[in-house]
């Protein structure tokens, strides 16, 4: 989760300003703030190493470093740094022949019911239909299973959704629209 001092939007505004200027502490404190976040942005994608999403996070500061200039407030800057690790992750998928063809094991899957932790029936049923659920979003096409990855399990909203992939909402709507229904006909 966000670290407590971007809950206040002034602040956070305060210290993109002072970024932009060339403060280095302000755009630590910035970065700092949004580690974590990232981390598990990065992760939710399907990089599972633990020193390759430190690696990947590390890409993604050194990019927000290099582009903090050019950030002109028409998006959430939480929504900018997504966009920009959201590329940093796609290149090195892309890039690294260890993930070219590795799709998330349903396993692995971040998807937790919590509240079927003390009924063992009821959790086998769960991680069954997580596994169901998991393998028909790796059949949809990238940019579907995207939408649905970062809606329906990163927990963003539409806004920001469509802001970190560069689409309207009205276009993220028509892709989320699509893959429910693709998802539909799988059953």
């Amino acid at each position: 989760m966000l670290n407590q001092n971007l809950a206040n939007p002034a602040h956070e505004s305060a210290l993109i300003k002072k970024s932009k200027d060339g403060n280095g502490s302000a755009l630590n404190q910035l970065l700092h703030n949004y580690k974590s976040r990232i981390y598990s942005f990065i992760f939710s994608k399907g990089i599972k190493c633990h020193h390759d999403v430190e690696d990947l996070v590390q890409d993604t500061f050194i990019q927000v470093y290099k582009s903090i200039a050019s950030f002109e407030f028409r998006s959430k800057f939480s929504s900018w740094v997504l966009g920009i690790a959201l590329n940093i992750v796609r290149n090195h998928l892309n890039r690294s022949a260890q993930y070219k063809y590795n799709f998330v094991d349903a396993l692995e899957a971040v998807l937790i019911d919590s509240n079927v932790s003390n009924e063992p029936d009821r959790a086998v049923a769960a991680k069954s239909a997580y596994r169901d659920v998991n393998k028909q979003m790796q059949r949809l096409p990238e940019q579907l299973s995207e939408c649905l990855q970062m809606i329906c399990i990163d927990g963003l909203s539409y806004a920001d959704t469509a802001d970190t992939l560069a689409i309207s909402v009205s276009n993220l709507k028509s892709r989320i629209f699509r893959a429910r229904k693709e998802l539909s006909y799988c059953q």
